[in-house]
């Protein structure tokens, strides 16, 4: 089983999916922003097919009587006792036909996130600048049984033994523990987690390379420094999007549609540097926990991404802008060496993703009012709504996010 959240894609700091722009800052003139977000919806999945999910009917065990045997060091009843007075119970082998039900794992995980940004420009054409995203991540994790026919069977023999009766009764009533022992024998640690941590720094410089009357055009490079927390093996719950290093460049252009509106277009290849990792080999694909002696250390090379951008953009006054825009991104398939144990090309399952992401984005300034004398500060406010419409193989994301920029 690879960790109930995959690699998120939003790369979250000012790499975010806010606007494209083409500006960069005057020479001297420095910006100090803060971003502060959430990001929501991450209980839903899209699958390998596009169609969305909760992630507890992906991390769903059915458990019948030919299965459920294997569980038996960590229930605090005996099964295969229940099974076989079950099928001593007349001639229906009630046993054989009971299934204790789909063991659903319902995990709610709570990401949110501020960032102070620093800005700088270097020269009238170079801005350069450094983030240092910190993170803050909660999950809440509840077991349950459902489509289990335990009800019907008791209903037939309920009454006649005083222990089937008491196993019947502990089933539900157990699960939750149940469930957290056996991942804890297995060598995982709790999924029910709470962390605040700092994320990957992230550097950055953008080059303007031309600006006319109605066009122009802007290079960045993005560099990812694995400062974060690197992915960890024995964590189902691990979000796995940090202590990797990557390097992204981004072509963006401008149109001016009319002295208040633009169109911004933009594509971006996102790099990731092949590294050592530790991991869990599962031995097969029947081995959704794999133990902790089949941790090994692996090349892992994470698979490219591209991303395309397109918006419009309205100068509402000299105040107040908003924009529309939509995302379309690609990540290649993740690769591994080959283990000593197991099969690793099993990591690689599922880990080639797509998405499609809608943007709102609304911004209040007073810059030209700082200009006029009118405003104590030139800054500015805002709000960006960013939406998953569309993917496979990734979680659904909403994220709000509020931007306070000032500028001196």
């Amino acid at each position: 089983m690879r960790p109930l959240l995959s690699t998120l894609l939003f790369l979250i700091g000012f790499q975010s999916y806010a606007m494209d722009t083409t500006d960069v800052l005057p020479k001297g003139i420095r910006n100090m922003q803060l971003r502060m977000g959430t990001v929501g919806g991450l209980n839903q999945y899209y699958s390998d097919t596009g169609d969305l999910g909760y992630l507890s009917d992906k991390n769903t065990v059915s458990l019948d009587a030919a299965t459920i045997s294997t569980f038996n060091a960590t229930y605090e009843v005996d099964i295969d006792r229940l099974v076989n007075a079950l099928n001593a119970f007349g001639p229906d082998n009630l046993g054989d036909q009971f299934f204790a039900g789909d063991l659903t794992v319902d995990i709610q995980p709570d990401l949110s996130y501020a960032a102070p940004v620093f800005l700088y420009g270097y020269t009238k054409r170079l801005t350069i600048g450094l983030g240092l995203p910190v993170f803050s991540y909660k999950t809440s994790v509840n077991t349950s049984l459902k489509n289990s026919n335990y009800q019907e069977i008791r209903a037939q023999v309920g009454g006649v033994s005083a222990d089937i009766d008491s196993a019947f009764n502990q089933l539900n009533a157990n699960m939750n523990a149940t469930f957290n022992k056996f991942v804890s024998d297995a060598g995982y640690s709790s999924i029910e987690q709470s962390e605040t941590f700092l994320g990957d720094i992230q550097l950055v410089a953008a080059y303007q390379l031309s600006k006319r009357k109605r066009t122009a055009q802007t290079t960045r490079l993005f560099l990812n420094l694995p400062t974060g927390p690197k992915p960890d093996p024995d964590n189902l719950a691990d979000v796995e999007s940090f202590g990797r290093s990557s390097i992204k460049p981004v072509y963006i252009a401008a149109y001016k549609l009319s002295p208040r509106s633009q169109v911004i277009g933009s594509m971006s290849y996102n790099y990731v540097i092949p590294g050592k990792m530790k991991k869990r080999v599962p031995l097969d694909e029947d081995d959704s926990l794999p133990a902790a002696n089949q941790k090994r250390t692996l090349i892992e090379d994470i698979g490219d991404t591209w991303a395309a951008n397109i918006g419009v953009t309205w100068d509402h006054n000299s105040n107040f802008t908003s924009s529309l825009g939509y995302t379309r991104e690609e990540k290649a398939k993740d690769s591994y060496s080959n283990s000593n144990i197991g099969d690793s090309s099993l990591l690689e399952k599922n880990t080639a993703k797509s998405v499609d992401i809608g943007r709102f984005e609304f911004s209040y300034n007073t810059i030209s009012d700082f200009k006029q004398g009118k405003s104590a500060a030139p800054m500015k406010f805002t709000y960006e709504l960013a939406a998953v419409i569309a993917g496979t193989n990734i979680e659904n994301q909403i994220r709000h996010e509020l931007t306070v920029s000032l500028y001196f």
